[in-house]
């Protein structure tokens, strides 16, 4: 008799678990209810660009800090025991699993990416079909950028284009650099040719992906030797192409170079320029984070510690690492803040540079020597924002125009 009952009441759950699971949710967002208005559609389009910082609580990990470590003009830096540094100096892994969080940050990007292409078409109250093609194509946008940094870091990867849950092995790295081509293209036809200024902060626009639509065409056809950048539809990107692309840019875009190249920097900020030399002699006037040089940038926050928010990847912690290391800190560096050293130029940089552009005030401006070129100031007392100097808001991509 006890099986019997047994039975009667599973057969019962069984028969009702089809109408439980479809109860509609009032306190929790799901695809069945997110999203269906703009402001669920700005939500998405935040959690997407959100995965940009979500790598970067740790910053020896990522794709740029890889970059610029591995290449010919840095070394690896740091202090003695600093292995992750000086490994990717020498283009040796120093940890298992080492750039999973990198990995895990960008696929994260790309299925919300990948969501937001399923589920905008739901969306109502859109002002105008302008509106939703701009949230759309920084959705295409970031999904091209993700990808290309990982097949930048990673070579052939896992090429997830829905929210499916399949197991996908790695793509060749042709049909990746055609999605990567094809989401670019989407985007530069989806986003309005407006200048850049009316766009809010911290969002791609036309331009930008006009520009990385440039540098990876440059990538991959000097990495793998193409003449051309191949497009998922079919078809290619040719080079006449993107020099249309690049020209649109240049003359519709509203972006253009800073009057002097070395008021991009922080240390020509108004605060310290009268007690830096360099800025004072030179009359330097910082341009500002978001300025016109500025096709696109990650933004960051400078008000962080090394709590929650550090943690969390919102603060640039990208200054620490390439911080000048000087004593453990003790010492002055000013105006420059005292970090962990990752990345001293090398040396042949600035001397190959100073032979092919004597007169080129980017080199001077741009590498400093820290026997002759540092005040001798105590900082520690004079900054406003921690032990770490005036911490940039932005990481800036300067796509050459």
């Amino acid at each position: 008799m006890k099986k019997a009952i047994i039975l009667l009441i599973t057969v019962g759950l069984f028969s009702s678990c089809e109408k439980f699971l479809d109860t509609e949710s009032f306190d929790k967002k799901n695809t069945g209810n997110f999203p269906v208005n703009v402001a669920d559609a700005n939500s998405m389009l935040t959690g997407i660009y959100s995965s940009l910082s979500a790598a970067i609580s740790n910053v020896q990990n990522t794709h740029f800090y890889m970059a610029e470590l591995a290449s010919d003009d840095r070394f690896g830096g740091g202090g003695e025991n600093d292995k992750d540094m000086q490994g990717l100096d020498h283009l040796m892994n120093t940890q298992p699993d080492r750039f999973l969080t990198f990995w895990t940050a960008r696929y994260q990007g790309i299925f919300r990416a990948n969501t937001a292409i399923e589920t905008l078409d739901q969306v109502q109250g859109w002002t105008n079909e302008a509106q939703k093609n701009q949230v759309l194509g920084e959705v295409y946008f970031l999904r091209a950028l993700y990808y290309f940094e990982l097949s930048q870091m990673f070579g052939e990867v896992p090429l997830v284009l829905s929210t499916e849950v399949t197991n996908i092995p790695k793509n060749p790295a042709d049909e990746t650099y055609a999605q990567i081509a094809e989401d670019l293209k989407n985007a530069i036809s989806l986003m309005p040719s407006t200048p850049y200024s009316t766009v809010a902060s911290g969002h791609a626009t036309k331009w930008a992906a006009e520009a990385l639509m440039a540098r990876v065409f440059l990538f991959y056809t000097g990495y793998y030797k193409k003449a051309d950048l191949p497009l998922a539809s079919g078809g290619t990107v040719s080079k006449a192409q993107v020099v249309q692309w690049l020209d649109d840019c240049i003359k519709n875009s509203g972006h253009d170079l800073a009057s002097d190249f070395r008021n991009l920097w922080p240390y020509s900020n108004e605060f310290t320029k009268a007690d830096y030399k360099y800025a004072k002699d030179n009359n330097l006037n910082y341009e500002g984070e978001g300025n016109k040089e500025a096709v696109f940038a990650v933004k960051f926050g400078t008000l962080a510690d090394w709590g929650d928010t550090y943690m969390l990847g919102y603060t640039n912690q990208y200054n620490l690492h390439f911080g000048l290391r000087s004593n453990n800190g003790l010492a002055g560096t000013f105006p420059f803040g005292q970090g962990w050293g990752a990345g001293p130029v090398n040396t042949n940089l600035w001397n190959e540079w100073r032979q092919a552009e004597p007169n080129d005030i980017r080199r001077t401006g741009s590498i400093i020597n820290v026997a002759t070129d540092v005040e001798s100031y105590i900082f520690w007392c004079r900054q406003p924002n921690g032990r770490n100097g005036f911490l940039a808001e932005e990481v800036h991509f300067h796509y050459s125009l």
